[in-house]
């Protein structure tokens, strides 16, 4: 009889305890939520009327009823519809360029990117994440249309490859004053892999180097001036990355894989790269992340 009672009290205790925890969490998920909790509505009711039950108050969300659906489209679904989008015109350029009609091609391509910068343009304000990925699958269309005028065509409509060259650069100049007027640092990685980029369509030794040393010395002011390490990480990575591809032969244009024939002094720029990444250990004084200069 003892040992029943004494079962019986520890199941009590038990549920007692699980009743506890689910309690805590549900007055954790009430808070997250911003539901106001039973206690404190039945408070403020049980003044005015002790018969009438308590009633939890939903919170009001922006966008009304559909704020789930419409938090899944901006953040779960955008990348996706924009990659899908960007694929879908690059294959109908391929395309019409195959079919023997690269005017044609190109024109749906810039139209394509103006499209979605002015739908970018239009959700800046109520979408601003959904407007920030739509802006940068438009200016990477931009690039796209503008580098199939001379590269990777057999028939291009500019033929003289310095002439598309200075498209390039210009069209990666105007996508970095956008990113750095908008203050979003995405953009501006986006703009500095197009230079990377850029750079080896150039397939000239000094003038891809160069460009490469020209990307990380604004990667290096900017982590400096706004404390954008992650910047500054992932253009180390594309800097040193963009000298191995010239080191084995520049394989993005078509040329078979091998090691260069000569050095053409290309040792400096790798000093250049460690000194440029080292200046923001002397300047910035107090980093966002404790390790981000000690990494570079």
């Amino acid at each position: 009889m003892a040992h029943s009672e004494t079962q019986q009290d520890f199941d009590r205790q038990k549920i007692h305890e699980v009743l506890t925890r689910l309690e805590a969490r549900i007055d954790r998920l009430e808070k997250y939520l911003g539901f106001e909790s039973v206690e404190e509505v039945a408070s403020i009711e049980g003044q005015t009327d002790q018969s009438t039950p308590s009633r939890v108050s939903l919170p009001k969300s922006e966008y009304g009823d559909s704020s789930v659906e419409m938090t899944i489209g901006e953040y779960g679904l955008a990348w996706v519809g924009s990659i899908i989008f960007f694929l879908g015109i690059v294959f109908l350029m391929t395309y019409t360029f195959s079919l023997g009609y690269p005017i044609l091609g190109s024109i749906l391509g810039y139209i394509s990117s103006a499209g979605l910068f002015f739908v970018a343009r239009y959700w800046k304000d109520s979408l601003s994440h959904l407007s920030r990925i739509t802006m940068s699958s438009s200016l990477l269309l931009l690039f796209y249309t503008t580098m199939r005028l001379h590269f990777y065509t057999d028939k291009p409509l500019i033929s003289n490859a310095y002439l598309a060259f200075a498209l390039l650069l210009v069209i990666v100049a105007v996508q970095l004053y956008l990113a750095l007027k908008s203050d979003s640092q995405s953009l501006t990685g986006l703009a500095v892999f197009l230079g990377m980029t850029t750079a080896l369509l150039a397939d000239k030794t000094h003038v891809t180097l160069t460009i490469v040393a020209i990307n990380c010395a604004i990667a290096a002011y900017l982590m400096i001036r706004r404390d954008w390490w992650r910047l500054a990480l992932i253009t180390l990575v594309l800097a040193y990355a963009s000298h191995l591809l010239w080191l084995i032969g520049n394989p993005v244009l078509g040329h078979p894989i091998g090691a260069v024939t000569e050095h053409q002094y290309n040792v400096i720029y790798l000093f250049f790269y460690a000194a440029i990444f080292s200046l923001p250990a002397y300047f910035q004084k107090e980093p966002s992340s404790p390790s981000a200069v000690s990494t570079l």
